[in-house]
């Protein structure tokens, strides 16, 4: 009875806070227009309008749940929102689930519940795979820090298959096969004596079942498209970077890693990642290098910690390796991505940072001097370099970082951060007990105020700009036919703008194209009786039926 009690006590305060708190995030996404990710129109059209053989990406999973928003008709947009603010709570109950191991209800449901609320919350507004993603991958690593030496060979073989169908989600799940060995190595060494064929075991049978599931399940539903990694375009560029070829699917560009001028830009776009966690994460970051950490005798799991410290590096390592370089080498299959941190590709990876501060640390001989040097100076090296680049280069993109891009929006700078966090990162050294409360409950949730200040000015309300695309991609959408809207072409300035036209024309026949203001487009090219849509400052040469004209667009039938 006393139970029951505590359980209905809890939900009394707890339930209208969540409420509050769903409400919070959709008040400030909910009405955001696609016009700032150009991949909604791919994940968009592969879930709801391809076959999974024709899809362009093999998220099969993630295509399955989400082409249940086609029974929302027109409204699938605002569907997708619903569908991820539900994976938006899961990831948060995972963040609970995990603090309960090293804290209280009370603060593990307050780390829950900023996460919840913070620059995470941005990816509610997109008909993307990554919210999914982040769920399935955050509950991988909940149950893969608590597995040990001791855990049966079904645990991991679940563990392999779990990663495999987070693949089918997102194909970037695969690049937790590397922090996965880490993680089993690190038991054989830590709690084996060295096994390394008890870890080599262990490894194959997690990797065996991951490969299973992914290549079994698109082999079974998109037959030999669907044996591949990451996608026809993407597998392709990889083949020929790593071969030294000068051919690819879809390249504008020829590249390769036997050509060692990429070192350059990837050392500067490593330096860009590493500046961007050391301003937001630099003080649960210096957790990771303090050697041992001595906790509190009444926090329990003193293993389980250690796991959690190990993943978090292991994770975190090596997917801003994976993002470094995968910026670098965009150009293997024609995308132009420099100065782009992104962040998004270990999102996930960064909900964990703040829970290694939660168990309580002895402030007596917790750091060495040496030790304590290096935990300021090299943070300052990499500011030093990164940040005069930072301020200038990086495009404030939420979808890249929703961190970078609320601080650059805000009016404020990075420099800003960057000192704030320096500070926090002193106090934590001098007095890490005090230190990690202090960085908790003071620096994280200036982080959440500056993004929901930043986010509701610059994403919830559309710039007449991108309004100018949806209003005539709509009108488009509601008064042509399915035969007329058939292989329909778009026109207009800005390529993210036009992609999301053809995203509320909602046909995947239909292409765009981006053309510079003042441009004329030369019609007697285009096929007879066919119809586009012109948007923006461009001109037109060449025969044709006006059908509907405004100010901002006019819709034409190709007569020759």
């Amino acid at each position: 009875m006393k139970l029951d009690k505590v359980f209905w006590t809890r939900a009394a305060w707890v339930t209208p806070i969540v409420l509050l708190a769903t409400i919070w995030v959709m008040s400030r996404v909910g009405s955001v227009l696609p016009k700032i990710l150009g991949d909604e129109l791919i994940y968009s059209m592969d879930a709801r309008k391809l076959a999974p053989a024709a899809a362009a990406v093999p998220n099969y999973f993630f295509n399955f749940v989400f082409s249940s928003t086609n029974f929302c008709g027109y409204g699938f947009y605002s569907c997708a929102k619903g569908l991820n603010l539900l994976f938006l709570i899961g990831l948060g109950i995972v963040v609970y689930l995990t603090s309960r191991l090293f804290a209280k209800p009370g603060i593990s449901f307050y780390l829950a519940l900023i996460i919840f609320v913070g620059p995470i919350s941005s990816y509610v507004s997109y008909f993307s795979p990554d919210l999914m993603f982040f769920f399935a991958t955050s509950i991988i690593l909940y149950f893969l820090i608590k597995q040990d030496s001791n855990s049966k060979s079904l645990r991991w073989i679940l563990l392999g298959l779990g990663v495999g169908v987070d693949a089918l989600i997102k194909p970037h799940a695969l690049f937790l096969i590397l922090p996965l060995a880490a993680y089993i190595i690190y038991l054989a060494r830590r709690e084996k004596g060295i096994d390394l064929g008890w870890a080599a075991l262990r490894i194959l049978i997690a990797l065996g079942a991951t490969f299973a599931i992914k290549l079994g399940v698109g082999l079974a539903i998109a037959g030999s498209r669907g044996l591949g990694l990451f996608g026809g375009s993407y597998d392709a560029a990889a083949t020929q970077s790593l071969s030294g070829s000068s051919a690819g699917v879809g390249q504008t560009t020829s590249w390769s890693f036997a050509n060692l001028s990429w070192v350059g830009p990837f050392g500067l776009e490593l330096t860009f990642h590493i500046a961007f966690l050391v301003i937001f994460f630099g003080t649960p970051l210096a957790t990771l290098a303090m050697g041992r950490v001595r906790l509190n005798q009444k926090i329990r799991f003193h293993d389980t910690y250690s796991r959690l410290r190990l993943l978090s590096a292991a994770v975190t390592i090596t997917m801003v390796l994976v993002s470094a370089i995968y910026v670098v080498i965009s150009a293997g299959w024609g995308e132009t991505l420099d100065y782009r941190v992104m962040v998004r590709y270990y999102e996930y990876a960064l909900i964990f940072l703040p829970i290694l501060l939660l168990p309580t640390l002895k402030a007596e001989n917790q750091i060495g001097k040496f030790r304590s040097w290096a935990l300021v100076i090299f943070p300052v090296l990499i500011l030093a370099i990164a940040l005069p680049f930072m301020s200038t280069k990086l495009p404030p993109l939420f979808t890249d970082s929703a961190l970078i891009a609320s601080v650059l929006k805000s009016g404020l700078t990075l420099y800003t951060f960057a000192v704030i966090s320096l500070a926090f990162l002193i106090y934590l050294i001098v007095k890490p007990e005090k230190g990690a409360k202090a960085w908790l409950f003071g620096y994280l949730p200036i982080i959440v105020l500056t993004f929901a200040i930043s986010s509701y000015v610059n994403m919830t309300i559309p710039s007449s700009h991108v309004g100018m695309y949806t209003h005539s991609s709509r009108w488009t959408h509601d008064n042509l036919t399915d035969a007329q809207k058939h292989n329909l072409k778009i026109y207009g300035n800005v390529k993210q703008n036009v992609q999301a036209a053809q995203l509320w024309v909602d046909d995947p026949s239909v292409t765009g194209e981006a053309l510079s203001p003042g441009s004329t487009i030369d019609l007697s090219l285009l096929p007879n009786n066919s119809y586009v849509l012109i948007i923006g400052d461009l001109k037109a040469s060449g025969t044709a039926r006006i059908v509907h004209r405004e100010q901002s667009f006019v819709v034409v039938q190709i007569q020759h």
